[in-house]
């Protein structure tokens, strides 16, 4: 095979499929397009629209490169030289257009024409079928026909050689391709099976003829796609004679200012081997995550990225460090990508101010927990039972996955069966000792509480009294007196923001509100708030800004719905965060990608028109009167809210938050519609 930098394998692969008629489509985020996902996993995320045939591609053949993460390979990185968190996905796509025979062709002629592979020393896989699903007998045929001998064509079942992405959605058999590295690496060694000898080059095609319903029925797609990948770093190990990707020439000066910078030797010694790859492959991924736009935080997206970088920090403190250094890491990083992701350099000094707040944050605990583990460890050097590996969580704020890492290290066991029965300890005590919990039984915990005074319509921020305050484990909910922080209803999202008081701040992560009024703030607690203690109370600006567009949108939406599907359409539900609108409605069928177009452009000349959006108060019959939806009968006051946006372009009966004006919201782009069940529609946009 021939020798190719990263850099030119990317371009091969786009020259490639670009000459064979295929379009660029530019990558997306990390941050996935799809609410129902984390993060972008695959070129595919992107896509899954025009694989249903929901909307129409810009073209039938597309090609790109597209960062990816994924989460499941995060205890895997560093035992071997495979696995990635972050990586690179060359994916190519043929939608409705040319299918499997065509597919194996192409793949073959890259693989063998442009980069050089040997197709003496290829193996390919196919779906060999189950009792649901027919063996791909057109799969073995495309291979045959490029020269493959049947006897290097394995078939393989549903868990190795059938796609789908979740549960649920667009999926079908895949063909894949294994390179043989040798008799010398392993004699006996089997391709499809775990093993160094055989390594998967390349997806020749994910064959998408499917959609597995909730149900678990695979039913016909409207059209047949191909969906082709290869991690670009796996194959750069191959082309550039490596025996891991941490090895070529995307990750080696990384790997070797790692090792420099805590005086290990990499290539020698296992222990610093297995550190450095770990420290290598979190702090690339953590760059990206941080580059498009991830915060570290204990939830969701910020939670990954928050383990991603204790992680890297506690194999630096077991190489010896103790020092913070990511920050020249994260410089290499940029370095390396900054020609291909511009948006890094851009980005630089934030990127590197996040995490270098990070780790400065994490140093206290870390010392803490190390001091207090040393001790256990010296009492009972065998073993760390699950008390002392409570404590180290709940007193010292110790995560018990570095507990299990630094004990690792030292072939200690860890009695994490002892850990979590402590943990539900705790959780049961705190529940008894506050008599609440959220959910179903939050209106009888806050059944005597009185009722709150939302001022949020006219301002961000208001002092107030501390009514109530309780704490679970480490959540804490607080009731004021009166509050800015809109309560989580009528499909908005609670607000987020910060009550700070003399001793102490709670960090707001969501406002839930009682039937009765009474608004419930939940969050971090850091020091302490005291009941009758006065307080200021500051929503987030940014967030509620994104919110009060998203909902407006929302009625926009359902407007350019009812135009253009007809006056019968009516919503039957919504989510509004200040990410994405989720949008429930009946309506038999799916949209057409023109319907969706008609609705996009009417969504936006209504926007471009930067219509005036006003509220009024009136009761509930007048509202009715002059024409307003009311959508939800039987949960209004008499004394309702209208909102009026164009002077009667959309009204509608409303408590949520809005823009004074359409040309705030920006732009909407429908990215996803699908079935809920019982002739309802979703659909989703950003």
């Amino acid at each position: 095979m021939q020798h190719m930098t990263s850099k030119a394998i990317r371009q091969a692969f786009l020259d490639f499929f670009v000459k064979n008629d295929h379009q660029y489509y530019a990558g997306c985020s990390l941050v996935s397009p799809d609410p129902s996902l984390l993060f972008t996993s695959a070129g595919m995320v992107q896509l899954v629209p025009f694989l249903k045939a929901e909307q129409k591609p810009p073209y039938p053949r597309l090609v790109n490169y597209q960062k990816s993460f994924r989460t499941g390979d995060i205890n895997d990185i560093g035992s071997d030289g495979r696995h990635l968190t972050f990586f690179e996905m060359l994916g190519q796509w043929s939608i409705g257009d040319y299918y499997k025979e065509r597919a194996i062709e192409l793949a073959y002629d890259l693989l063998v024409n442009v980069y050089g592979f040997d197709p003496n020393l290829m193996y390919a896989s196919v779906f060999a079928g189950n009792e649901q699903l027919p063996k791909d007998k057109d799969s073995i045929q495309g291979w045959l026909k490029v020269g493959i001998p049947r006897e290097r064509i394995i078939e393989l079942g549903y868990s190795d050689n059938f796609w789908i992405a979740g549960q649920t959605g667009p999926c079908g058999p895949c063909t894949e391709v294994y390179y043989d590295m040798g008799t010398d690496v392993d004699p006996n060694a089997k391709p499809g099976t775990n093993n160094d000898r055989f390594i998967e080059i390349w997806n020749a095609g994910v064959f998408m003829e499917y959609f597995k319903d909730e149900y678990g029925n695979f039913n016909a797609l409207p059209q047949k796609n191909v969906d082709t990948g290869a991690g670009l770093e796996r194959l750069a190990a191959f082309m550039q004679g490596k025996k891991n990707v941490f090895d070529i020439d995307l990750f080696r000066p990384l790997v070797d200012l790692i090792s420099l910078t805590l005086k290990v030797d990499y290539d020698h010694d296992p222990k610093a081997t297995k550190a450095v790859r770990i420290i290598a492959d979190h702090i690339r991924a953590s760059t990206f995550l941080v580059g498009d736009g991830v915060k570290p935080s204990n939830v969701q997206r910020g939670y990954v990225l928050r383990r991603l970088l204790r992680r890297a920090i506690a194999q630096a403190r077991l190489m010896g460090n103790q020092e913070p250094i990511l920050a020249r890491f994260v410089s290499e990083v940029i370095d390396t990508y900054q020609d291909v992701y511009p948006e890094l350099d851009q980005n630089r000094a934030r990127i590197v101010g996040i995490i270098e707040e990070e780790e400065k944050a994490f140093a206290k605990t870390l010392n803490q927990g190390l001091r207090e583990l040393d001790k256990i460890l010296a009492a009972n050097p065998k073993a760390i039972s699950g008390d002392d590996a409570f404590k180290l969580h709940d007193t010292y704020g110790f995560p018990i996955d570095l507990t299990r890492e630094f004990a690792e290290e030292k072939g200690i066991a860890v009695d994490i069966a002892g850990f979590d029965k402590e943990l539900q300890k705790q959780k049961d005590r705190s529940r008894i000792g506050s008599g609440f919990t959220l959910g179903k039984t939050m209106e009888k915990d806050y059944a005597e509480t009185p009722l709150s005074t939302f001022v949020g319509y006219e301002t961000l921020s208001t002092q107030a009294k501390v009514v109530q305050l309780s704490v679970i484990d480490d959540e804490a909910q607080l009731v004021l007196d009166q509050t800015s922080f809109y309560g989580e209803g009528g499909g908005q999202t609670g607000d987020k923001g910060e009550i700070v008081g003399p001793n102490g701040k709670l960090t707001v992560t969501t406002t839930k509100k009682t039937k009765r009024g009474v608004f419930v703030h939940v969050g971090k607690l850091a020091g302490t708030i005291a009941e009758g203690e006065s307080v200021t109370a500051t929503v987030d600006e940014m967030s509620r800004k994104q919110i009060m567009r998203y909902h407006t949108a929302t009625h926009l939406l359902h407007k350019a719905l009812r135009d253009t599907l007809g006056p019968l359409v009516q919503q039957k539900g919504s989510s509004i965060t200040a990410d994405r609108l989720r949008f429930d409605f009946n309506f038999d069928r799916p949209l057409t990608a023109e319907e969706i177009v008609r609705i996009e452009q009417i969504v936006t000349d209504l926007i471009r028109k930067d219509l005036p959006v006003v509220v009024q108060y009136m009761p509930l019959a007048r509202a009715k009167e002059s024409g307003a939806m009311a959508l939800f009968e039987g949960k209004y006051d008499q004394e309702v809210r209208v909102l009026d946006i164009g002077s009667g372009i959309s009204r509608e009966l409303c408590g949520g938050t809005h823009v004074t004006h359409t040309g705030e919201i920006g732009q909407i782009k429908i990215d996803k519609q699908e079935s809920v069940g019982g002739g309802i529609r979703r659909i989703k946009a950003v």
